[in-house]
């Protein structure tokens, strides 16, 4: 619950680079990629945006009796500095699909850079399953999972090289 929470943070620190938003915006935008990264509630949208208040992250003024939400430049801040952490293996895909979202904000220099990093993280996980899976076929059931992990690593693999192919393209 707690990482979903600090996900949601930049995530919504990210729409707001863009421009001022209420809340109701935040959470269209957001239902739009549900499929994708999960849609979050009222009950924890709008306890992320007091908490990125209190913290001086963003700004609320009422506007025509409606609450809109604005980055502070201490927000953009904390945007940057999350944006350039680096990826590890422990880093799931809902954050990188976050960063994908949020790409608009990036440099191209920063987004490539970014892909590269994604790139390295998922040769090394499919490093990781294709040991895994050696010795396993006495057993037919047991490697389904790692099967589909590496189907699916080799698949982001050929999509990231295309993509980092077509520079100026992402």
């Amino acid at each position: 619950m707690v990482k979903n929470t600090v996900n949601l943070r930049y995530l919504v620190l990210g729409l707001l680079r863009e421009k001022a938003l209420t809340g109701y915006d935040i959470k269209v935008f957001l239902e739009s990629f549900s499929w994708l990264i999960g849609s979050p509630s009222y009950g924890s949208l709008y306890p992320a945006l007091h908490a990125l208040r209190n913290e001086k992250l963003v700004t609320q003024e009422v506007e025509s009796s409606r609450k809109i939400y604005r980055i502070t430049s201490a927000g953009q801040q904390a945007l940057r500095e999350w944006a350039g952490q680096p990826l590890t293996q422990e880093t799931s895909l809902k954050t990188f699909l976050m960063h994908l979202i949020l790409s608009v904000n990036y440099s191209q220099e920063i987004l490539t850079a970014y892909l590269q990093r994604r790139q390295s993280q998922i040769e090394a996980q499919r490093e990781d399953l294709q040991q895994l899976l050696q010795g396993r076929e006495e057993k037919p059931r047991e490697p389904l999972a790692l099967e589909y992990g590496l189907f699916m690593a080799t698949q982001e693999l050929q999509w990231l090289e295309n993509v980092l192919a077509e520079p100026g393209e992402q």
